[in-house]
C-alpha cells in the first residue's frame, strides 16, 4: 500500500486536523495489528499540479497480511497490497517486522525501488538491502530517530552520473484526533524527514528535503498519510518531480469477527 504511493519519495526529496496533545517527555505509542484476519481499505489520491489542493482519486488499496517468513533474522510479515483502479488491479507485497510488543514497525528494502516505486528515467545504485526502522511509535515525543543513516548512492540519468547522499529520520509528534473519510480516530502522528544532497561535476547542489506525515491508530495501523511534491535536479539539464499524494482509511474488515 504505502510503497506504491510513495512514488519518487527519495528521488523527489526528496494537514493534520489537531495540534499535538502529548508532552515532549511522554510516549504516544500505538499497537500495529499482525492478524491475517484484518483487511484495511484505503482511498488513494494524487495531485500532479503541485498545489496540494487538487487531488484526484486513483483507486482503492486493500492491504492484508498473508503470512510470515524469516528474513535476515527477523520474522517478516507479508503485507499484500491490492490496488484497484477503474481499468486494472495490481498487487505488490511489502515486508514488515515489529518490535516492542508490535509498537514499532520496520520495513525490509532490497533496493530503493522497493520503497519509492517508479523512478522514471533515474537509475539509483548502491542502496544497501536490509531492515530499516519505519514507524517507531515508542520513541519519546519530539526526539528524532534514525531511519536511514547518511548513505552514499549513485544516480544515473542516461550517460550522466551523479553522486548523492541520502538520509532519513523519524519524529513522533504526539497524539492527535483526526477525521478521515467522515470518521474520527485517535492517532499518533509520526513525521518522516528525507534529505538528499547531490553532487555533480564537483559541484554540490542545494540540499533537498521533504516530510511525510503519517497518522497511526491503535490496533489499526496507518489511518492516513501524506507526502508533498518536490523536485530534485538542475533545470533545464535534468529534474524529476514527485506528485503530492495521500492515502486515507475507508474501512476495516475483520473476517474472524464476521465468522463469529
Amino acid at each position: 500500500m504505502r510503497v506504491k504511493l510513495l512514488v519518487g519519495l527519495f528521488i523527489g526529496l526528496l494537514c493534520s486536523a489537531c495540534g499535538s496533545e502529548t508532552g515532549p517527555s511522554e510516549k504516544a505509542s500505538v499497537t500495529f495489528p499482525t492478524s491475517t484476519t484484518f483487511t484495511l481499505r484505503y482511498a488513494d489520491f494524487i495531485d500532479t499540479t503541485g498545489t496540494g489542493r487538487n487531488y484526484d482519486s486513483i483507486g482503492v488499496v486493500e492491504e492484508r497480511i498473508v503470512g510470515t517468513r524469516t528474513v535476515s533474522g527477523r520474522t517478516a510479515f507479508l503485507h499484500q497490497n491490492q490496488l484497484i483502479t477503474a481499468d486494472t488491479t495490481t498487487f505488490d507485497t511489502t515486508l514488515h517486522a515489529y518490535d516492542n510488543n508490535n509498537q514499532d514497525q520496520w520495513i525490509f528494502l532490497s533496493s530503493i525501488e522497493d520503497f519509492v516505486g517508479n523512478l522514471g528515467g533515474f537509475n539509483l545504485q548502491g542502496f544497501p538491502s536490509g531492515w530499516y526502522p519505519y514507524l517507531k511509535t515508542t520513541e519519546t515525543t519530539g526526539r528524532n530517530y534514525t531511519i536511514l543513516p547518511p548513505t552514499q548512492l549513485t544516480l544515473r540519468i542516461d550517460t550522466l552520473t551523479i553522486n548523492a547522499t541520502v538520509r532519513a529520520v523519524g519524529n513522533v509528534r504526539g497524539k492527535e484526533t483526526i477525521t478521515v473519510q467522515g470518521r474520527s480516530y485517535n492517532t499518533t502522528k509520526v513525521v518522516l524527514t528525507f534529505t538528499l544532497q547531490a553532487r555533480l561535476l564537483g559541484l554540490t547542489l542545494p540540499e533537498a528535503e521533504i516530510q511525510q506525515q503519517v497518522w497511526c491508530g491503535d490496533n489499526i495501523g496507518i489511518v492516513k498519510f501524506e507526502t508533498t511534491s518536490a523536485t530534485i535536479g538542475l533545470r533545464p539539464f535534468f529534474s524529476f518531480t514527485t506528485p503530492n499524494a495521500k492515502q486515507e482509511l475507508i474501512s476495516i474488515t475483520n473476517t474472524s469477527a464476521s465468522a463469529d
